[in-house]
């Protein structure tokens, strides 16, 4: 039986709304407990030995201050050169409603712990996590958003940077931080956004994922979120790229273009040692 126009229409429009979902991209996100599983077999911890640790509460015995240690790298919440990313850890933490004294409890602890560059960095991630689970909230079992390692982030300008063409005068450009009114950062901003997880078809800007990979704290403050509610509003009727775009030069850019800048040096230099895609 052969397809009528109708049917074909509706074909190509299903199709459409498949490609307008929220699809992964680069973006990943890991619940701390998948995270602890995955650290178990790469450091051959049975799985029964595991279900006890976390049965009894995550025990202060060697073993498990490995496993929390490369768990805690594996969500992107610990570096041994900067210790813990609060910005990270604390989305794996549900704090209790009736509870006003957390935030400062938690750093109340935080700060007993060594943190010499002689200290072992396992007890040193394991302190910390303690601190969050004993003093914070309920370690949620929900999948978090992983943020970029600073190598990754460079990758995905590379991946940019090829996938657009960008010459090197006009990287050379963007190094010196001369883009936001250069019509081609509109197209590197949105894929930038949505390729590492800060734009959702569905949800818009996630400001939440911003500041989880950026760690600048005025990007969940309340001021920014009215700003980006508003631009957004009035932007409602554009292409997703203009909104993006827009969001960004009203509400973010001054607190990410040196984020960004730094990145395309990185890319100029061709040095992925550079610390870019999250800030302290």
């Amino acid at each position: 039986m052969g397809l009528t126009t109708s049917s074909i229409v509706f074909i190509i429009l299903s199709l459409t709304a498949v490609v307008r979902c929220d699809l992964p991209h680069y973006a990943k996100a890991k619940s701390f407990i998948t995270a602890l599983y995955e650290c178990g077999e790469y450091l051959e911890t049975d799985n029964v030995t595991l279900d006890q640790y976390i049965y009894y509460g995550y025990p202060s015995v060697p073993e498990m201050k490995r496993l929390v240690h490369c768990a805690m790298v594996n969500v992107g919440a610990w570096n041994d050169n900067i210790g813990v990313r609060q910005n990270v850890i604390s989305y794996y933490f549900k704090p209790n409603a009736m509870d006003s004294e957390y935030v400062e409890r938690t750093q109340c602890c935080l700060d007993k712990i060594c943190v010499a560059e002689s200290c072992d960095q396992n007890n040193r991630a394991f302190e910390t996590f303690s601190c969050y689970y004993r003093q914070y909230g309920r370690l949620i079992k929900d999948e978090v958003f992983v943020p970029l390692e600073s190598l990754e982030f460079i990758q995905l300008f590379s991946f940019i940077k090829l996938a657009l063409d960008i010459c090197p005068e006009k990287l050379a450009q963007f190094a010196r931080g001369d883009f936001l009114d250069d019509p081609l950062f509109k197209p590197v901003l949105f894929i930038v956004s949505l390729r590492f997880g800060g734009f959702s078809w569905e949800n818009g800007l996630l400001l939440d994922v911003f500041y989880q990979q950026f760690g600048v704290s005025k990007l969940i403050s309340p001021c920014t979120k009215k700003c980006v509610a508003d631009v957004s509003a009035r932007y409602c009727t554009v292409d997703k790229q203009e909104l993006v775009y827009q969001v960004y030069k009203q509400c973010l850019h001054t607190l990410l273009d040196s984020s960004l800048q730094t990145a395309f040096q990185a890319m100029l230099s061709d040095s992925p040692c550079v610390q870019v895609g999250f800030t302290l």
